[in-house]
């Protein structure tokens, strides 16, 4: 036979065996190619031996933890799509095996498919990622072709969201930050705006991110025994390139950085449990709009 691709030959092999179910059983390692675990991507050809095990897997929610959420957690879902409200402190998906407690857990647990709508089995169908410490709007696909349509949607833009900020500082007017991004020289857990000859790691990438004023007002810190007040504005923001940290590097470097985003320079409130940092809404690729219930610190003080 001429050569092909493993999980071609194996849907030959085995026609009652969905895409899905075969991509299942390749990241469990239950599919073998001359004696070693197989990858999708890898070619077999005359001579070669497969051997698949095709005894039932466990269930795609099994060994997750059960996750307990709002009622407010599933804002919107289709035949498709999925997008929930996740909660601050959350992480999108596991950083690590074994790590549960994610957004991806509590999506599975109720809609098992999306554990196999990529070959990536720490992501599912997770179309695009929030920071740990960021809420609000997430969206999950539930099959392979809807996994690949909306990834490349997020990537070139099709797919709207705004964010709303609250930041330290008086923003009266709109705000337009263009300077590009890298990650810091230093330190590898944050990003930094790049300029003429300042130090970076890896190459910059092109980031615009645009800030509205909603409201402004003023936030007293340590009543006693002397009164500090910070001015405060709470702000809509939308970007473009969606780099890590963008929201948050763009306006620190500006000078208003995250209320409670301590990493780049924030101030810690009681108020704010992490960055004041909530994707609130989101414009699908068919024009519908999903939006997200606004947090506490988001309500005009």
């Amino acid at each position: 036979m001429t050569r092909q691709r493993l999980d071609v030959y194996l849907k030959t092999q085995h026609p009652n065996l969905s895409r899905g179910e075969i991509r299942a059983l390749l990241s469990a390692g239950r599919v073998l190619l001359d004696g070693q675990p197989a990858k999708k991507g890898d070619q077999v050809g005359e001579g070669q031996e497969v051997v698949a095990d095709l005894s039932p897997l466990p269930k795609a929610v099994e060994g997750r933890a059960q996750i307990a959420v709002g009622d407010d957690f599933f804002v919107y879902v289709d035949d498709n799509i999925i997008v929930v409200n996740k909660p601050a402190g959350m992480p999108s998906h596991p950083l690590v095996r074994g790590e549960s407690g994610t957004a991806l857990d509590a999506v599975v647990e109720r809609f098992p498919e999306v554990a196999t709508a990529s070959d990536d089995a720490r992501e599912g169908g997770l179309c695009h990622r929030l920071d740990n410490d960021t809420s609000g709007l997430l969206m999950f696909a539930r099959n392979v072709a809807t996994y690949e349509r909306m990834r490349e949607a997020f990537s070139n833009g099709e797919i709207k969201r705004t964010y709303v900020a609250l930041v330290e500082g008086n923003i009266e007017a709109p705000l337009v930050l263009e300077r590009p991004i890298a990650h810091h020289a230093k330190n590898q857990a944050k990003m930094m705006v790049v300029g003429d000859g300042v130090r970076r790691r890896g190459k910059p990438q092109k980031a615009i991110t645009r800030v509205e004023p909603m409201w402004r007002s003023t936030l007293t810190l340590n009543p006693s025994p002397a009164e500090r007040e910070r001015e405060i504005a709470c702000v809509g923001v939308e970007i473009e390139g969606g780099r890590r940290h963008q929201i948050r590097v763009h306006l620190a470097h500006a000078g208003h950085p995250l209320v409670g985003d301590t990493l780049y320079g924030g101030m810690a409130v009681d108020f704010v449990p992490a960055q004041a940092l909530h994707a609130w809404k989101m414009t699908l690729p068919n024009g519908e709009k999903v939006e997200a219930p606004l947090p506490d610190w988001a309500r005009e003080r």
